[in-house]
């Protein structure tokens, strides 16, 4: 029997979101100190409009990415959440019969050979169990 973990964790998604919301934190300070310097010294608008467009241009980037990885996220969460239900329920007692709500929340697929059975869950483990 075999296992794997997944390739990007909980973890490693929230310390992205920091990163991303550091960053749009930067942009946006640059934002407020462009127009701040703008209002007070007499700047190349053309020049001006080319920095304002770039951070904006940034910033909406910035901006979906960070929405991006709050919905992974969340989708996580709510896999996690099902995971752990579904491990309550099988941990509360023997099972006898293998209930379709407990399939569907653990396993994603299943690829049957003649000499194993290789079981992909949910959260990106597998499982391979030799016949």
């Amino acid at each position: 029997m075999k296992t794997s973990q997944p390739f990007l964790t909980q973890t490693s998604l929230e310390a992205e979101r920091e990163h991303v919301a550091e960053r749009q934190a930067e942009l946006e300070a640059a934002f407020t100190a462009m127009v701040a310097h703008n209002q007070h010294v007499a700047t190349d608008q053309d020049k001006y409009a080319k920095q304002i467009k770039r951070i904006e241009t940034d910033y909406n980037h910035v901006t979906d990415r960070l929405k991006n990885l709050e919905g992974q996220i969340n989708e996580r969460q709510v896999k996690h959440n099902a995971l752990l239900a579904a491990y309550d329920q099988l941990s509360a007692a023997p099972v006898s019969t293998f209930q379709p709500t407990q399939w569907t929340a653990l396993i994603d697929h299943a690829i049957v050979r003649e000499e194993a059975i290789e079981f992909f869950f949910r959260d990106g483990r597998a499982l391979t169990i030799d016949l």
